[in-house]
């Protein structure tokens, strides 16, 4: 069974296509600690079977997934976006 981690920051680049802005999650563990991975380290996580994410979005839990663009580019997303990780993007920005 997966570990489950709630992302509740992005840090992001804004200059990037919406699929690519997302450059790191992060969230607090469960001993009160913040941590932050790098998309590569989320995706690799989730595609292994080893990690799950989630975001809370009017309370309910919407999980991410990894989408594939046209190029073959993989990204961030959940089932509640249509392509862009909207979802993701509209969440703050981790700190330092």
């Amino acid at each position: 069974m997966a570990n489950i981690f709630e992302i509740t920051c992005i840090t992001k680049n804004h200059q990037a296509h919406p699929q690519d802005q997302v450059t790191h999650v992060g969230g607090i563990n469960g001993r009160g600690r913040g941590w932050r991975l790098t998309r590569a380290e989320v995706i690799d996580g989730i595609t292994s079977g080893r990690w799950s994410f989630y975001v809370t979005v009017n309370g309910e839990k919407a999980p991410i997934v990894v989408g594939v663009n046209q190029i073959g580019s993989r990204y961030l997303t959940t089932p509640l976006d249509d392509g862009d990780p909207r979802t993701l993007l509209s969440l703050p920005e981790c700190g330092n």
